[in-house]
């Protein structure tokens, strides 16, 4: 088996034991807005949120120069 694919199965394992022991119910805020979803799945829209902002700051970042 290709050792990157044994990484990518062993990252998908341990991605699907944190979602299974985050189901807990979690209320949420913001200005007017409030809804309850999961723990893991905020912690998965902070981490997006964060992964696309990073890579769009690295876009103007390198247009620049």
């Amino acid at each position: 088996m290709n050792w990157k694919i044994s990484v990518a199965a062993g990252l998908v394992g341990l991605l699907l034991i944190f979602i299974m022991q985050n189901q807990t119910p979690l209320k949420v805020s913001f200005l007017f807005w409030s809804f309850s979803t999961s723990r893991a799945m905020i912690i998965g829209i902070a981490v997006l949120i964060g992964f696309i902002s990073g890579w769009v700051t690295s876009l103007f970042i390198g247009k620049r120069r």
